[in-house]
């Protein structure tokens, strides 16, 4: 039987799920950027109105490594690619913050690993 498509919520969630069990000790480091879905035309401009900012991405490590000030992470779906917001997002931000592209839990994982694992110099 085939396994019905994951969402990129769902990809999140189980993300954020193992972060915060990997990684309990950063757990207030790590969070959503309440940024993206579907929402009624009212609650988007108070949204809008309160700074959200489309093309910022999906998760924050507000954790310095290697003279980045945190790592930026964008959870997808594969055959979803960056938006032309996210990619304008990121270029105006990479000189002082990392950023990642996942597409499962196990990139995710890695990802995340690795940001944590650079020694500051």
């Amino acid at each position: 039987m085939k396994q019905p498509k994951r969402s990129e919520h769902d990809i999140q969630s189980e993300c954020v799920r193992l972060f915060r069990y990997m990684y309990a000790p950063l757990q207030w480091r790590f969070f959503a950027i309440g940024n993206g879905g579907k929402r009624n035309i009212i609650v988007a401009a108070k949204m809008k109105k309160e700074g959200v900012l489309a093309g910022v991405w999906d998760c924050f490590l507000s954790v310095p490594r290697n003279g980045k000030s945190g790592l930026f992470i964008e959870t997808k779906v594969k055959g979803n690619k960056l938006t032309d917001n996210q990619i304008k997002f990121r270029q105006e931000n990479e000189a002082d913050y990392a950023f990642e592209v996942v597409y499962s839990t196990e990139e995710f994982i890695t990802a995340v690993n690795n940001y944590l694992t650079i020694k500051e110099v």
